[in-house]
């Protein structure tokens, strides 16, 4: 097809981690940074761009306290979407897709909080898509899916627990087996041209954490790692396996936050992984990351998937009100860009080093 006559059939955007500090959170309120969240809202809806989906992929609320909290948080930040305090996103026609984080899943010991998962299906399944191709008999696993819309396919990962109703569980488990089957199940499908992979924590991360902390070595700073600590998907047994059927099937990229900043990286110059954590989360405390905003995904008539990821400075302190009239100091821009992300077409252009970006 010519350049001239190639055009975007699909679009849809991510990010993750929008909750405020715990110190900054109000009484009876959502924990959401608002004006983040209705600055990211509003340039979405008024892209030039069709845009299909907004993947929320997780700390949309603070939680991580007791289940009581959850609840009035989920319940405060569903009436505050639904009424239209962070926008009339919901007006748009774009499908809000949410996915639970840590924050959501876990308690203050970072270990799983019995009865989250009830919490989340009771106020947060309607922003999930209907006809999804959930984990057979396992009430644990409920918010993991696939879905597909056209040729692509959509994997959708809890990556937080498994929340057993008796309290015990270990963080960040995923159901190892079932990811691998159904990734292959898509790249089987002669429908199927396009497969993500998404949730709340990465496989990999480069070497900054939460700002001040080096996962890797200093002399080799661009080391794109295999994250098994709190900032990533643990027990690599179990993770490194599910990461390889990703690369034997062709699943374009890992799309994830946690980490409060933008990332690209491209492990073994294989599948992408994108970290979407710039959502308005502090990196430190009250440090915001460099900037906030979205990554949005367009695939073309041609087959081509570009990725583009967009910004503004983030202010400081990171919860700062902005002008939702004026927008002042909040000038967006393309902060990095990939032409083509079919990493294993012929003539793809792949990293040669796992040199990761961060605009950080």
């Amino acid at each position: 097809m010519d350049a001239d006559q190639d055009s975007i059939v699909n679009s849809f955007v991510f990010v993750g981690c929008n909750r405020l500090w715990w110190k900054d959170v109000q009484p009876n309120t959502s924990s959401a940074n608002v004006s983040v969240l209705t600055n990211i809202f509003n340039h979405v809806a008024q892209s030039d761009i069709k845009t299909d989906y907004f993947f929320f992929l997780g700390d949309i609320v603070n939680g991580e306290a007791t289940n009581e909290v959850l609840e009035s948080q989920l319940k405060n930040w569903t009436t505050d979407y639904e009424n239209g305090v962070f926008s009339d996103f919901k007006s748009t026609g774009i499908e809000l897709v949410a996915v639970p984080g840590n924050h959501e899943m876990l308690n203050q010991a970072e270990t799983p909080l019995a009865g989250t998962t009830d919490t989340w299906m009771k106020y947060m399944t309607k922003y999930m898509p209907e006809d999804r191709d959930s984990i057979p008999n396992s009430p644990d696993d409920r918010m993991t899916y696939g879905f597909t819309d056209g040729n692509i396919a959509y994997v959708v990962l809890n990556t937080d627990t498994y929340n057993t109703t008796d309290g015990t569980g270990i963080e960040s488990v995923i159901p190892y087996d079932w990811v691998k089957k159904q990734v292959a199940i898509y790249k089987a499908d002669p429908a199927i041209d396009h497969v993500f992979v998404m949730g709340h924590r990465p496989f990999y991360t480069n070497c900054l954490d939460s700002g001040d902390t080096l996962l890797c070595p200093e002399d080799n700073a661009h080391e794109c790692i295999g994250n098994t600590t709190h900032s990533g998907v643990r027990y690599p047994e179990k993770s490194n396996p599910v990461w390889q059927s990703f690369e034997d099937n062709n699943v374009i990229s890992m799309l994830s936050a946690h980490v409060h900043q933008y990332q690209r990286l491209q492990p073994n110059q294989k599948t992408y992984q994108l970290v979407a954590g710039n959502g308005g989360s502090p990196l430190h405390h009250k440090t915001p990351p460099k900037f906030f905003g979205y990554t949005r995904i367009n695939i073309w008539a041609s087959g081509r998937v570009e990725m583009i990821s967009e910004g503004y400075d983030a202010p400081f302190p990171y919860d700062r009100p902005i002008d939702p009239l004026t927008n002042k100091d909040t000038t967006w821009t393309v902060r990095d860009s990939l032409y083509d992300m079919n990493w294993y077409k012929k003539g793809a252009k792949n990293a040669a080093t796992c040199e990761c970006v961060t605009e950080e």
